[in-house]
């Protein structure tokens, strides 16, 4: 999605991806301003008089941002916002490509419900385990596999794996 703005957010450009991911027509979006689009907390709501935070970008810089714009239809979701910003004819534009990043969001959110699951089973686990590299230094321990060797994690982490392993 391609969106250009000006130094106060009105829109003067937008691509037929920005109209097709964000439900408004082409001459809808031009009749916009920026601040239209953010779905931004409502305790802070933006002033369409002043210019806001990317108003900062000097021309020539660009920032990335992470956001959540709405759509025609009220919903939200989730952006990563690539904005620079231009001199044309002595006028600030701001070019934002901006992309719907709902899927990754949704993977890197299951991905930590995830590595909860597992630290959580790791450490309430009554069967004790531990994890080892391949020299045999000890890396990580649950409290079960502590109990049943009689060394505090700390302790397991300054000696070798072998030394609490019966020779045979």
């Amino acid at each position: 999605t391609l969106i250009v703005h000006d130094l106060y957010g009105r829109i003067i450009e937008a691509n037929n991806r920005a109209s097709a991911s964000l439900g408004y027509s082409r001459t809808q979006l031009l009749a916009m301003r920026i601040a239209d689009l953010e779905s931004l907390p409502r305790s802070a709501p933006p002033s369409t008089e002043t210019p806001t935070g990317w108003a900062q970008l000097k021309p020539g810089k660009q920032a990335i941002n992470r956001s959540r714009f709405r759509r025609a239809d009220g919903s939200t979701f989730p952006v990563e916002d690539h904005i620079s910003c231009h001199d044309c004819d002595g006028n600030r534009h701001y070019i934002r490509i901006v992309r719907d990043i709902s899927e990754r969001k949704r993977t890197s959110d299951a991905l930590l419900r995830s590595e909860l699951l597992i630290r959580q089973i790791f450490r309430y686990a009554s069967t004790g385990i531990a994890i080892a590299d391949w020299s045999g230094k000890y890396r990580q321990c649950n409290p079960a596999y502590c109990r049943l060797v009689g060394y505090t994690e700390e302790e397991l982490k300054s000696i070798d794996f072998s030394a609490v392993i019966h020779p045979d």
